[in-house]
């Protein structure tokens, strides 16, 4: 079952009161990523969860959320945008060929994803939240809290959060290995966290929304993710068994009905 996670953000730095994001001549979009050919697990945006494909959990989610303006796919196959768009998504062209393999990260594919959008007229996109269908546990007041809370941080993520252990750590910097601990100077009580982003909501403003002479662009909020279901990522067929046995027992609660 869903539990609240608590506490709900860790921010870098929190808006001072007052200092709320505007929007209103921007929309707030979802991006949902959905490339076929997929290596681990064949054509793993359509295999069934439930009696739906897992395309379907970020597209039927997003279109539920207050706030939301318009739902997009972005995938390089008609079958995979015939799929969307018959559960409420828009695909208004499919992804170029060389941003269509392993290698195209997801931060170059929604630049260009929301470029396109601009450039052609199609939206106006100033919010922007990306889902990832390979992560289908997510709990609707969740993401509605999640959703409400872009009005205050220039992003809000979900993180897999991990204390880190300086004095056995390090990092690569100008060619050589550096001792975490040089780099990380801490008071009393003080500690380092160590955060993974994970693909149930990623969200994140454009500049052009925040107010005259705010920057937010350090203005983080982080929402850990502490429910193991929550925490899978659907990538090999051992991952989709367990989630098909979640769902058949009844394990997840998703706050909404996928009917």
């Amino acid at each position: 079952m869903h539990e609240p996670q608590g506490p709900l953000f860790f921010p870098l730095s929190r808006p001072r009161r007052g200092e709320v994001l505007e929007a209103a001549s921007l929309e707030t979009v979802v991006y949902i990523p959905a490339r076929k050919n997929s290596t681990r697990l064949k054509d793993k945006n359509a295999a069934r969860l439930g009696g739906l494909p897992l395309l379907a959990y970020p597209v039927l989610a997003a279109r539920r959320l207050r706030g939301v303006d318009r739902v997009f796919v972005d995938t390089d196959d008609p079958g995979y945008a015939d799929l969307a768009r018959s559960f409420g998504a828009e695909v208004p062209f499919l992804r170029e060929p060389a941003l269509a393999t392993a290698t195209a990260g997801l931060g170059t594919c929604l630049d260009v994803f929301l470029a396109r959008l601009t450039r052609e007229g199609i939206a106006a996109p100033g919010r922007r939240i990306v889902m990832l269908p390979t992560s289908p546990f997510r709990n609707l007041a969740m993401l509605q809290d999640l959703t409400d809370a872009l009005a205050s941080y220039f992003a809000v993520k979900t993180v897999q959060a991990a204390h880190v252990d300086l004095a056995a750590s390090a990092f690569w910097l100008d060619g050589r290995v550096m001792p975490a601990s040089s780099a990380f100077f801490l008071g009393p009580g003080q500690d380092v966290r160590w955060v993974k982003p994970l693909g149930l909501f990623l969200g994140e403003n454009s500049n052009e929304s925040a107010p005259p002479g705010v920057n937010m662009t350090d203005n983080y909020g982080y929402y850990v993710i502490r429910n193991p279901i929550e925490l899978l990522d659907i990538d090999d067929e051992a991952g989709l068994a367990a989630a098909r046995r979640i769902v058949s027992l009844g394990l997840y609660d998703f706050g909404m009905d996928f009917a």
